[in-house]
């Protein structure tokens, strides 16, 4: 399957490209790093919606690099009815708390576990984590 990440906002709802998209099998990925950015997370996850519940063109969102855990897991929780298919990473260069980690950690495979969600672990995930979790395979 072809995946395109982070394509224009107004590019992805056109019908030419929505009918491309269905036609050969293309996924569409939006980057939402819980941080604020043109375009926000919030109108991507609009796009991502629309994409996914209206028109059923694969999604998957990438949660990388994560700065902040609370504004991540929100975008997070907010796509998991539509989102199967997540990547999560953190930016190791920032002074991320390892129990925030752990606790994200946790939350997240409990989400996947209830949701069917398929959760792609970074392996900076793993270098960040206090406790060694065994869930976090790719």
């Amino acid at each position: 399957m072809i995946e395109l990440l982070d394509p224009p906002l107004d590019w992805v709802t056109k019908v030419d490209v929505i009918i491309d998209l269905l036609r050969n099998g293309k996924k569409v990925g939006f980057t939402l790093t819980g941080n604020e950015e043109t375009p926000t997370v919030s109108q991507r996850i609009s796009v991502m919606r629309k994409l996914a519940v209206n028109v059923r063109v694969p999604v998957f969102a990438k949660v990388e690099p994560i700065t902040d855990f609370a504004s991540s897991l929100a975008a997070i929780l907010e796509i998991a009815d539509f989102c199967k298919d997540i990547r999560v990473g953190v930016s190791l260069e920032h002074n991320l708390d390892r129990d925030l980690c752990d606790r994200f950690v946790d939350q997240l495979t409990a989400l996947s576990n209830a949701e069917g969600i398929n959760i792609r672990w970074g392996e900076s995930i793993s270098q960040l984590l206090r406790t060694p979790n065994p869930q976090l395979t790719n």
